[in-house]
């Protein structure tokens, strides 16, 4: 039996094969090596085992030799804390690692990663906190990847862009695309040049921002519209994906927090109201469409689908407005 063979497997992605090997090591050699388990965990975590991935990661921490190696297997279990939803547990996890860091050691994307979980685990202090040390390693000299972290990262929260800071990210603003710069915009209260800037797409977290921008100018409509095709998009994907690709990109971290404050601010306020209405009257087949629609937005899909055949049943005559507002008419063609 030879370690180094079941890391060739490993590096060859053929990850079952190397976990029977990891797994033959720690039985018949060493069963408390904990660069053994953390790799049988990513193994585990390639082909989907995110529970066993899990225990292996505690197995690497429990027997690491010293704190710097425990806080590097640490990172591995925030990463499957946070594929599990569990953004407290990931985030302490991190901050623990974050906290022991070197002089040699510490880097701009570690205060990056950091922050990003902490927004995500609602520690709103500490992810400010992270935000200002990776502001700080980045240092005067930024390219345009630091740029965009940056831009990224500070524009998540309404409140991160300061007098104190406005200067730095309108000059991050400059090294990057468009979109970017717009986000800065909104950000200071610029909201008409940020419209002005915006090119959203459904499939970037731009469009969230400018679905603000535009609720701030007063165009509440056309804040809704620019809300529907993000919302749609991000929810299909987390509910196809597992959630690993979607976290190998941290930017969804970004879209899922701008998601929160865009729903917050324009769509929850319409669905409270609407609630209102349906406690009046249950069988409002305006208010169960609107509702639904709502529903559908904030990705409630089986409560949207509930209004919807409600409205339908009590109303029969609004049929084609609930067509319209299950996006069935393209180019205004009648369904």
């Amino acid at each position: 039996m030879n370690k180094k063979n079941e890391i060739c497997l490993w590096r060859l992605k053929d990850y079952g094969q190397a976990i029977a090997g990891f797994s033959l090591y720690l039985e018949k050699f060493d069963s408390s090596n904990p660069y053994v388990h953390q790799q049988r965990g990513f193994a585990l975590e390639q082909l989907g085992r995110r529970d066993d991935a899990l225990s292996e990661y505690e197995q690497a921490i429990e027997h690491a030799p010293n704190s710097v190696v425990r806080h590097l297997y640490q990172l591995d279990r925030a990463r499957i804390r946070a594929l599990r939803g569990e953004w407290v547990q990931a985030a302490a996890d991190r901050q623990q690692a974050f906290d022991a860091e070197t002089q040699q050691s510490a880097n701009w994307t570690v205060a990056r990663d950091l922050a990003l979980y902490q927004f995500m685990a609602g520690d709103l202090a500490a992810y400010r906190h992270a935000a200002e040390v990776m502001d700080q390693r980045i240092g005067a000299d930024m390219n345009a990847d630091q740029a965009h972290w940056l831009i990224i990262v500070f524009t998540m929260a309404p409140d991160m862009i300061t007098d104190a800071n406005r200067n730095r990210l309108l000059h991050a603003a400059e090294m990057v695309e468009a979109d970017y710069r717009a986000a800065v915009y909104c950000r200071i209260g610029d909201y008409h040049q940020a419209s002005l800037l915006f090119t959203p797409r459904p499939e970037e977290g731009f469009a969230f921002l400018a679905a603000i921008a535009q609720y701030h100018l007063g165009d509440v409509g056309q804040a809704d519209k620019l809300l529907q095709m993000p919302n749609e998009f991000l929810n299909q994907q987390l509910a196809e994906q597992s959630g690993s690709d979607l976290l190998a990109n941290l930017g969804w971290l970004w879209w899922s927090g701008l998601q929160r404050e865009a729903n917050r601010l324009i769509a929850e306020p319409r669905l409270a109201e609407a609630n209102r209405r349906l406690e009046a009257d249950p069988d409002n087949g305006p208010a169960l469409i609107e509702r639904g629609y709502l529903h559908s937005v904030l990705g409630k899909t089986d409560d949207a689908r509930t209004d919807y055949t409600r409205a339908v049943d009590t109303n029969p005559d609004l049929v084609q407005q609930w067509l319209t507002r299950m996006g069935r008419e393209a180019g205004g063609k009648a369904a």
